[in-house]
């Protein structure tokens, strides 16, 4: 069961705690590292249970409800993976569970996804320091998750090897020879 009761009550929690980042000194940090890249550092996080979609420019440190223009990078979640992920309650199993059952989904380029490690910790942070500034303990003491779980799924894990990305060149004629 999610911890928010409505896509409303989410979304504006999150455009909260993503305002709160990149209004900080660590938001700062990361726009001035990412005006040396050349196009967009749009953030988009879809969330489902309860549903929610915002995005956030992390050069122009702007933030909004909705679909994004141009994603660079596009995060698709459940409400509860992603409330228990940015209070560092899961762990590596727990991660790994969230992708195998596709309740987490990763979009982009590699450069724009590798992006998001460098940025996931400072997000992190905010998210907590967020919830306790808007009074929400409710979210806060919201149930543990359970770690450790044995679990099975009939759900196909999803394909990491064989699969041409978007981004990737076609194979040249000469290399599909040899």
């Amino acid at each position: 069961m999610s911890p928010y009761r409505t896509g409303e009550d989410l979304e504006a929690e999150l455009v909260a705690f993503l305002t709160r980042f990149l209004d900080s000194d660590d938001g700062t940090t990361v726009a001035m590292g990412l005006a040396m890249v050349d196009g967009p550092a749009v953030l988009e996080l879809i969330v489902r249970d309860p549903d929610a979609v915002v995005h956030a420019d992390l050069k122009q440190r702007t933030v909004a409800a909705g679909w994004a223009d141009e994603a660079s990078a596009t995060v698709r979640i459940t409400a509860t993976g992603l409330h228990n992920l940015l209070l560092d309650r899961l762990g590596p199993v727990e991660i790994s569970r969230l992708l195998e059952e596709n309740d987490l989904a990763l979009e982009g380029p590699p450069p724009a996804l590798a992006g998001l490690l460098l940025v996931a910790e400072p997000l992190r942070l905010h998210y907590e320091a967020s919830l306790t500034e808007r009074g929400r303990d409710d979210l806060l003491s919201s149930p543990l998750p359970e770690v450790g779980e044995i679990w099975e799924t009939d759900v196909e894990p999803p394909r990491v090897f064989g699969i041409r990305r978007p981004w990737q060149p076609e194979k040249s004629s000469r290399a599909q020879q040899v």
